[in-house]
């Protein structure tokens, strides 16, 4: 009797912990499995929840700047001069990347001119996105090439690397998935399957 107890225990165990898991928020997001003071401990130990935040911040900051680049490259095209885009985009509601464009704007009142104030802006700035726009007007002010197609390319290019990386996401979790199938449903579906004869056993021995 205390052997079936022992094998119902190691059953029930993992499959309680495991539903337990799944049945909260998000089971591969930190902030659903961890509290503040377990999540700051293996932070300060390892560097991940705030490594893959920071990340995730950053994918999601540069598909946002990739839709104000194409509104901004389809105001340009249609007439609006380069001040008036930067002021356009300048009135973005919640974006962070809004208030670069401010300090370019602020810096061109200034009496300085539209492709220095946006190289001294992408250089006090920390996101890549917006130093690869600021190169890009550049260049394209310098050799003569048309702006809003060459924004239009950058645009496009940057959407199609945030799929890509959503593919890569999605991959990742579908692998994520299997780990609760392999090592958890596919052992109980044999364990139950056995338990019959494991059990017939037992009884006469």
């Amino acid at each position: 009797m205390k052997i079936n107890n022992l094998f119902s225990f190691i059953i029930i165990l993992p499959t309680i912990y495991f539903a337990s898991r799944l049945i909260t928020s998000d089971y591969f997001d930190p902030d659903a499995l961890f509290s503040n003071r377990i999540k700051f401990n293996l932070g300060k130990k390892f560097n991940l929840f705030d490594r893959a935040k920071s990340e995730k911040n950053l994918k999601k900051l540069d598909y946002e700047f990739s839709e104000m680049i194409e509104m901004f490259a389809l105001a340009t095209s249609a007439g609006e001069s380069l001040l008036g885009g930067f002021i356009f985009l300048a009135s973005f509601p919640n974006s962070s990347h809004a208030k670069l464009f401010v300090d370019v704007i602020d810096l061109t009142a200034q009496d300085i001119s539209i492709m220095q104030a946006v190289d001294l802006v992408a250089e006090r700035s920390s996101s890549i996105s917006f130093r690869k726009f600021a190169n890009t007007v550049i260049l394209a002010l310098e050799r003569g090439s048309p702006l809003s197609a060459v924004l239009l390319n950058q645009a496009a290019e940057s959407r199609s690397s945030y799929k890509a990386d959503l593919l890569t996401l999605a991959g990742r979790a579908e692998i994520a998935l299997l780990i609760p199938v392999v090592f958890l449903i596919l052992p109980l579906s044999v364990i139950f399957t056995l338990w019959p004869s494991f059990h017939s056993i037992l009884r006469i021995v």
